[in-house]
């Protein structure tokens, strides 16, 4: 039997990913006998391997394994330095791109006798979880925001999506979640009152 082999994908931005890493690094320690793959764009690849020949070449750090994606964006973007439309067209592309190139990732490592069992993804990564789910590959959300956040996002889905729907035009209704302090409408995500996109909500269902 082919050993596990874990593939973890990670937005490009720094803050994504540290965690991302040290998640890949803690899989090899927890699991010796599995194969980590870490997976950022292309922009992240280059900061994190400055010295490699292609942009796209794979790296072993003799732990972890680390092959890029491509969101459309390989010399980087900055989500706070673009205007509005900016930063819708880069999440259009983001997702196009990104979708259609992770998707080569997984056909690349099968072929190299590697193929990925178990994808783990962070949140803005819907595609990830999409294109898993097509192939049958087992998938898990990772989090790295504060654990009340990942409580706010899961009693929205389990239970409390009607109720914030309808008072979506209330910024000053009052929303009481177990175990959480009472919050306002406008404390809660932006998406929650504003679901244009429904594979972002689609990546959340595996909370």
């Amino acid at each position: 039997m082919a050993p596990q082999h874990f593939l973890v994908v990670a937005f490009p931005g720094q803050g994504h990913i540290n965690p991302a890493r040290a998640l890949a690094e803690r899989l090899a320690r927890a699991a010796p006998g599995a194969r980590v793959t870490l997976s950022a764009a292309v922009s992240a690849h280059r900061r994190m391997f400055p010295s490699i020949a292609s942009p796209d070449d794979e790296v072993h750090d003799g732990v972890i394994s680390y092959i890029p994606y491509s969101e459309g964006y390989d010399h980087g973007f900055s989500l706070l330095a673009g205007d509005g439309d900016e930063v819708q067209r880069y999440a259009e592309v983001f997702g196009r791109v990104g979708r259609e190139t992770f998707s080569a990732v997984l056909d690349r490592l099968a072929a190299r006798g590697r193929p990925v069992t178990c994808v783990l993804y962070a949140m803005l990564m819907w595609w990830a979880a999409e294109v898993a789910r097509e192939r049958g590959v087992p998938r898990a959300l990772y989090w790295i925001r504060p654990a009340t956040m990942l409580a706010v996002y899961y009693h929205y889905f389990h239970g409390y999506e009607r109720l914030v729907t309808e008072h979506a035009a209330e910024p000053g209704f009052t929303v009481s979640m177990p175990g959480l302090p009472s919050m306002v409408i406008r404390d809660l995500p932006s998406f929650f009152t504003n679901l244009t996109d429904g594979r972002i909500v689609a990546a959340f269902g595996d909370i």
